[in-house]
């Protein structure tokens, strides 16, 4: 056995030394151009020092790399110049040098510098009459990821359409979780049908551990009626109570493992400036920045588990409470195998899925904040701060005046025990309201109450 382990661990050395060597013979002759490029530098009466460090910075950075620089070609010498860049070592004016050696050859990157890119530069984008601008970058915005800013620079790019993206030219632009948007937009542009949620719902409550308690929400972007379902083994599925389609699966996921820290109210409920702005509400569960780390519970034994299964596809965006993914609808009687080799051939039917995970003492606030629109959070969270409390996703909090004699109304947040939606009503001074009722209609038909003023009434 200790044997085998011996060959085994010469065999990864000599594969590794092999990569190297392989890399470096590649890269040999970039390394020999910048050699001779420092060398007529360093001969020049009005050297430059700072050159000649760049030059030997950028020489001792190629020569230990364990890849190929021409792995970093891009249809044109601009992008390969920015790829260059992410080398440790490697800067601007080198970068654009090692560029224009692997689009045109040695004799041009010897004298070249960022100037000389223009040649291997696309033809000008022709302009664009100010309609069809904003159509391009508003059509471009439809894939997860893509924001104003990025589209707007993608059609500078000459890139008009969803169709443009496929090219590999603008491809090379978008990260790897834009480029899944991309490759899977015509699917998940479209809804998701109700037989569709009650199939992938039962799939995954079957691929995750039983200790998860999986309830399917509607998302807190949908100003439509919208319901839960707690999903357990004598569960009818009915989660959308008769909604044909969503734009998109969502699910909540509680984990016992999951406890983390809550986020305490920042300021007191009479602070003046600080209360909530109008405006869209954020989603819930979305922190500012992105976890990344694969040894969160969701990229573990979510993300990475329905990936294994054959249900994932591709993960669009993810953090350590939300995740976003492109989920392949199950067929009838498909084993494991089959879903594995559908996905990898891109067979079948794929749809938007959101995966958002709570600590079980937020459970009754997260599913207030996942079932109700906008405007019907917005009420409940006034009515809250109206009895000096604060609403969110991870609970209710309330202020508690201290006595002291220096600051009148000073205090602090103490959590609420919330053991279900019924008491988060209750102690918000609301009467009940079925999920499917949690919208802007319900909102502005119990506040205006047959007045003719105001937005119109939604349909419930």
């Amino acid at each position: 056995m200790l044997k085998g382990s011996r060959i085994s661990a010469c065999l990864s050395v000599a594969l590794v030394r092999s990569v190297s060597t392989s890399a470096r013979t590649a890269n040999r002759e970039i390394v020999q151009l910048l050699k001779r490029t420092l060398k007529e530098e360093e001969s020049r009466p009005d050297a430059n020092k700072y050159k000649i460090v760049a030059f030997a910075r950028a020489i001792r950075a190629i020569e230990g790399l364990d890849y190929p620089l021409a792995s970093l070609k891009s249809t044109d010498a601009r992008r390969t110049a920015e790829k260059a860049k992410i080398v440790r070592g490697i800067g601007h004016g080198i970068a654009h040098r090692i560029a224009v050696y692997l689009h045109e050859g040695d004799e041009h990157a010897a004298s070249s510098s960022k100037e000389g890119l223009s040649s291997v530069q696309r033809e000008p984008v022709p302009e664009l009459d100010i309609e069809t601008r904003k159509k391009a970058i508003a059509s471009l915005q439809l894939v997860p990821g893509i924001g104003k800013k990025l589209a707007t620079d993608l059609v500078n790019e000459g890139c008009l359409s969803l169709q443009h993206l496929r090219d590999p030219h603008f491809k090379d632009l978008l990260s790897p979780p834009i480029q899944v948007g991309v490759e899977f937009i015509d699917h998940i542009l479209q809804e998701v049908t109700r037989e569709q949620t009650e199939s992938s719902i039962a799939l995954i409550r079957d691929a995750l551990e039983p200790t998860f308690e999986i309830h399917a929400v509607g998302p807190l972007y949908v100003h439509i009626p919208v319901a839960y379902l707690p999903l357990t083994p004598q569960s009818v599925y009915d989660s959308r109570r008769g909604l044909p389609s969503s734009p998109s699966l969502s699910l909540l996921l509680l984990h016992p493992s999951y406890n983390p820290p809550l986020p305490t109210p920042a300021y007191p409920p009479d602070e003046p400036g600080k209360g909530k702005k109008r405006g869209r509400n954020p989603h819930a569960f979305r922190p500012a920045y992105s976890a990344g780390s694969q040894s969160t519970l969701m990229a573990r034994r979510v993300l990475k588990r329905l990936t294994e299964e054959g249900v994932i596809a591709g993960v669009l965006s993810s953090s350590t409470e939300l995740s976003v993914a492109v989920v392949r609808m199950p067929r009838a009687g498909e084993s494991r195998e089959e879903r594995l080799r559908a996905v990898e051939r891109r067979e079948g039917v794929f749809r938007k899925a959101e995966f958002h995970l709570a600590p079980f003492k937020s459970k009754a606030a997260a599913l207030l904040a996942l079932t109700g629109d906008a405007e019907f959070l917005r009420d409940a969270q006034t009515r809250a701060l109206e009895q000096r409390m604060h609403l969110s996703e991870y609970g209710l909090w309330q202020w508690v005046s201290l006595d002291s004699p220096r600051y009148e109304d000073e205090g602090k947040w103490e959590r609420m025990e919330v053991a279900s939606e019924q008491e988060l009503f209750e102690k918000l001074g609301m009467a009940w309201v079925e999920p499917e009722k949690r919208n802007f209609g319900f909102v502005v038909g119990r506040a205006a109450s047959g007045r003719g003023r105001g937005r119109p009434r939604k349909v419930v």
